[in-house]
C-alpha cells in the first residue's frame, strides 16, 4: 500500500506467485500494483481538492 505523499508503505507477496524461473512476472506485478496506487491516490485527491477552500 502506498500512502498520499506515494511512499510504498508496505507489499504483501504470496510465496504461490513466485517463480524462480521467471522473476520478470513478479516484477511486472509488482511495478502494476504500485502504478494502480498512484493512480488511486491521485485520483483521490483530484477528488477531494474542489472541496478545500482557497487560501
Amino acid at each position: 500500500s502506498m500512502n498520499g505523499k506515494y511512499e510504498l508503505v508496505s507489499i504483501n507477496i504470496k510465496p504461490e506467485v513466485i517463480d524462480p524461473e521467471d522473476p520478470e512476472m513478479l516484477s511486472d506485478m509488482v511495478k502494476s500494483a504500485v502504478n494502480s496506487c498512484v493512480e488511486k491516490i491521485t485520483k483521490a485527491k483530484q477528488d477531494n481538492m474542489p472541496n478545500m477552500p482557497m487560501l
